[in-house]
């Protein structure tokens, strides 16, 4: 049976439409997963924004005291709180169901001590504190909720 011309082409336009619709449904996971991953870079620029250092650099920008050929983006009052904003949005949608997954997970603690030797740390306690949590955050899936990170730095 070969089928009347009508019904092959009926079943070849509606089989387009299902490629394309599970091309974008890949897409869509794909950038989930992406923004996801992206979950400790967010909180890192969201912190930034909120801090005492985004508002000095804000300030010599307007002041011109920055280099003109810096890209400056980052200091854009509206850009980056509406990106920041476009982020929450993108999560509600995304992320509907998270509240139920996160009754389902059971807790777990895991302890990780690191011993550096080498030349002093100019970084600040709570640079370092910032960094090793950022990073390790990284390593968790967001879906799942946002772990709970205690960093101590102790230096002798």
């Amino acid at each position: 049976m070969n089928g009347n011309k009508n019904q092959i082409r009926r079943i070849a336009y509606y089989e387009d439409i299902f490629d394309r619709i599970s091309a974008a449904v890949k897409a869509l996971n794909r950038s989930a997963d992406e923004l996801n991953r992206a979950a400790p870079l967010i909180e890192e620029l969201s912190a930034y924004y909120r801090s005492a250092e985004w508002k000095k650099d804000f300030s010599d920008d307007e002041a011109g005291i920055l280099p003109t050929g810096l890209k400056r983006g980052v200091l854009s009052e509206d850009g980056v709180y509406d990106l920041l904003d476009e982020i929450e949005q993108y999560k509600s949608i995304l992320h509907t169901d998270e509240k139920s997954k996160e009754t389902e997970m059971e807790e777990q603690y895991i302890t990780v001590k690191i011993k550096t030797k080498g030349e002093k740390c100019e970084m600040t306690d709570a640079e370092i504190k910032r960094w090793y949590e950022t990073k390790i955050a990284g390593l968790f899936d967001p879906r799942y909720g946002t772990p709970e990170i205690e960093v101590k730095v102790e230096r002798k």
